[in-house]
């Protein structure tokens, strides 16, 4: 089985837009409930199970709470307290001004560049936050490529939150500072996700052949989603479109190779987009290559669909 994961995938686009590539046979929406953090909706698919209610409480809320502890940095709460105490910046300085700054520490980290020693313990605070967004390992025993690999399925499972997104749950953390930034920002951060995409999903399409189970995410049509679905935009729109088009190519290359090779295809996305409140909607897209047992209607649901679709 091949899982595409394609975050903020929304089928009224998917439609609208005549994006074929992402409809591998039958498909639909699924409501994904009320706690919208990418990783909170992944852990629901991955495991069949409300994560956000006890005895588990894996949350945004507590998810956050961990960062600030174990950080001292939360983006939209701290980003003034930490420039004025660490960077000894102006306090005269507007926040623009100051995300601007971060923006630029975050930039340099990306190109690989020489970081100054505040700029390198920021980037390091902010390394550290996204690594709390792992799913706890009671938890992970629960998800579907665990469970895959229990029962001796070869599994390979490529960034996929919250699992081993090492690079994705970085730059998760660092779309409050691109979301509104320059053009030339945006592009080149949109950029370098799409870097990581072509990488991962080459990585992809070697495996197809060689792992009975294969997991695949990308979250560049989310970050295209908060950068441009300004529908009075029509600028914005088309570059949202030209976003959504150049993953499906990727989409098609991997579900024609792995329909050459017998593979049964997922494509599931966490959430849509809400142009109105311009974040993440209530409810997400799915598409099979194969008629499912039971049509999904809740995010939960996709991890059983996934189970019957290898044989749990």
């Amino acid at each position: 089985m091949l899982f595409l994961g394609i975050d903020c995938l929304d089928l009224g686009l998917v439609l609208r837009w005549h994006m074929r590539e992402y409809i591998v046979g039958y498909y639909g929406y699924h409501f994904v409930g009320y706690d919208l953090y990418t990783p909170i909706i992944w852990a629901k698919m991955l495991t069949g199970i409300d994560v956000t209610k006890p005895p588990y409480r894996f949350n945004s809320k507590t998810v956050s709470r961990k960062k600030r502890l174990a950080t001292l940095y939360y983006v939209k709460d701290v980003a003034d307290k930490l420039l004025h105490t660490l960077f000894s910046l102006n306090t005269a300085n507007s926040t623009n001004n100051n995300e601007a700054y971060l923006r630029r520490a975050l930039l340099k980290a990306i190109q690989g560049r020489e970081l100054s020693t505040h700029e390198k313990l920021f980037v390091k605070m902010l390394r550290r936050a996204s690594m709390l967004e792992r799913l706890p390992g009671k938890l992970r025993k629960l998800t579907l490529p665990y469970q895959a690999s229990a029962r001796g399925y070869k599994v390979y499972v490529v960034e996929f939150p919250p699992l081993n997104d090492e690079i994705y749950s970085f730059i998760r953390n660092l779309l409050y500072f691109f979301i509104n930034s320059a053009p030339d920002q945006k592009k080149y951060f949109l950029d370098y996700i799409w870097g990581v995409t072509t990488k991962t999903a080459e990585k992809v399409r070697e495996a197809i052949g060689s792992y009975d189970v294969i997991l695949w995410y990308t979250p560049y049509v989310d970050t295209a989603s908060h950068m441009y679905y300004r529908p009075g935009n029509l600028r914005y729109m088309l570059l949202l479109r030209q976003a959504y088009a150049r993953t499906a190519r990727i989409v098609a290359k991997l579900a024609n190779e792995a329909l050459e090779n017998n593979y049964k295809i997922i494509i599931a996305s966490d959430h849509g987009f809400n142009p109105k409140v311009a974040d993440h909607s209530h409810y997400g897209f799915w598409s099979t290559s194969f008629k499912p047992e039971i049509v999904p209607r809740r995010v939960e649901e996709i991890h059983r669909l996934a189970r019957k679709a290898i044989g749990l």
